[in-house]
């Protein structure tokens, strides 16, 4: 849980968020795709991009689960997605994300 709070700083800072902007949320850490879903089923409605550093194996799940692809996410991925929904709360596995992009930083090397 600490590593991930650190990346969402550093990536918060490097974007130019206020950290103030980082919502912990304990129940990521050992997290299955429901609970994930639950959380974001509950986001305000002014919240139009969401990033969520979180643990594996309930990043992968999710990210399979909400686009109908087996992806491993591992340390230091980044999935970026859209999804077909016009609030929050209407948020599941049933509706098909778009994986706009994956980034794994240990292909790069």
């Amino acid at each position: 849980a600490k590593r991930a709070r650190q990346t969402a700083e550093a990536i918060a800072a490097e974007l130019g968020y206020d950290l103030e902007s980082i919502a912990s949320e304990p129940t990521f850490y050992e997290a299955d795709p429901d609970d994930y879903l639950t959380r974001l089923a509950r986001l305000d409605e002014r919240y139009q991009l969401v990033m969520v550093v979180g643990h594996n194996p309930g990043l992968s799940d999710l990210l399979s689960e909400l686009t109908g692809r087996p992806d491993n996410m591992t340390t230091g991925n980044i999935a970026h997605l859209r999804l077909p929904l016009d609030h929050w709360p209407a948020i599941t596995t049933t509706e098909t994300a778009e994986l706009l992009a994956l980034w794994r930083p240990r292909d790069e090397d």
